[in-house]
């Protein structure tokens, strides 16, 4: 005759996952860009569009960051960017322009002492510009995230910044000079808003080669 060991129960404690939450400081500056993102999406819902033409171009830019206690005084910090974008006419004298630009920039780091921030961007910018024969002049904005990460300390650096991702907006003015049918010079003057938990700022002066097809 064969015994059957009675079936044991054991009782494990449930398994828990970790909470992905947002701060709510960080909930109340990506909500402050929306109001950006509308204002600038409202003129292209406002006017008949249609496409023009598509453009691709590389530049460079100088930085300086106004929103730590590191601020330059001057423009030190370099950086470089490509992007694509539409064209899109709505009269003989205004365009209006979609584009996708990748910024790649270093700016100091929050406190005196740290090592230099490097910030690589994925931005949508909406140009609005008046058309002229040889130049176009205008406007721009948008927002994207910023990947902010601090470069290796140095031996007498103290590193205090950490990786963050954040969201962020950007505008400006530029001006752009019909080189050839198909190529154009642009120059830019802007800001970025970065929200990381030490707020960026910086401002920038650069210039871009672009071809259209």
């Amino acid at each position: 005759m064969h015994h059957v060991a009675p079936a044991r129960f054991v009782l494990r404690p449930a398994r828990t996952y970790p909470r992905v939450t947002m701060p709510s400081h960080d909930v109340r500056r990506v909500t402050r860009l929306v109001p950006i993102v509308i204002a600038l999406a409202l003129p292209l819902l406002a006017h008949p569009l249609r496409a023009q033409s598509f453009a691709a171009g590389l530049g460079a830019a100088t930085y300086a960051d106004t929103g730590t206690s590191t601020d330059v005084e001057g423009f030190k910090q370099w950086g470089g960017d490509a992007y694509v974008e539409i064209l899109l006419e709505t009269s003989t004298s205004f365009v209006t322009v979609v584009q996708g630009r990748y910024s790649r920039f270093r700016l100091p780091g929050t406190q005196p002492g740290a090592p230099e921030l490097q910030v690589n961007a994925g931005l949508a910018r909406v140009s609005y510009r008046w058309r002229e024969t040889w130049f176009q002049a205008g406007f721009f904005g948008g927002g994207g995230v910023f990947g902010v990460s601090p470069r290796r300390p140095a031996a007498d650096q103290v590193a205090v910044d950490v990786n963050e991702m954040a969201a962020g907006a950007t505008f400006g003015v530029e001006t752009l000079f019909r080189l050839t049918g198909r190529i154009d010079l642009r120059l830019e003057f802007g800001g970025d808003y970065i929200a990381t938990t030490a707020i960026h700022r910086p401002l920038f002066i650069g210039g871009n080669v672009s071809y259209r097809f």
